[in-house]
Formats: structure tokens, C-alpha cells, sequence
């Protein structure tokens, strides 16, 4: 999991790069790939693991995404505004 998500965030910004997005659509492709980060993790290991304890680092995650995620798009809103 861990090497799955270090690819996702090293591949994101070169993805976002070379497809010549605007700020905004950089933005959403980040919030996007972090979401879907800890909904994929809980989803293999409930329904493809059959481990409920695997679940918990993930929920974790998608815990602290959200907090993080909501504060920086509040920060991005503003910078974009701005």
C-alpha cells in the first residue's frame, strides 16, 4: 500500500504537468487522487482481504485527507481568488 500511494503521489504533479492543466484542474486531480487513496485501500481490504483490522491505517488516512483536504481547499480558494 505504502509503495501504491508513494507512486500516486510522486506520478500526480508529472501527470498534472504534462498535460498542461490550469491551476484549478491540477487541484482537483490532487484532491481527487487522495480520496480515492484510502477509499481503494478500505475497499481491498474488506471485500478482497477479508481483513477488518487491514482497514484501520486506511481509515486513518482518509481521516486526516479529509481535514487536510478541506483546509487546503479552503487555501487554494483563497490563492486562486487572490
Amino acid at each position: 500500500y505504502k509503495a501504491y500511494s508513494a507512486s500516486y503521489v510522486t506520478s500526480s504533479p508529472l501527470l498534472v504537468d504534462s498535460m498542461n492543466s490550469s491551476p484549478k484542474q491540477a487541484i482537483a486531480i490532487s484532491m481527487e487522487v487522495g480520496i480515492h487513496n484510502g477509499s481503494l485501500a478500505i475497499y481491498i481490504a474488506l471485500s478482497i482481504l477479508h481483513n477488518g483490522t487491514m482497514t484501520i491505517p486506511a481509515v486513518v488516512y482518509s481521516l486526516i485527507m479529509f481535514i487536510t483536504a478541506a483546509i487546503f481547499a479552503f487555501w487554494s480558494q483563497k490563492r486562486i481568488a487572490n
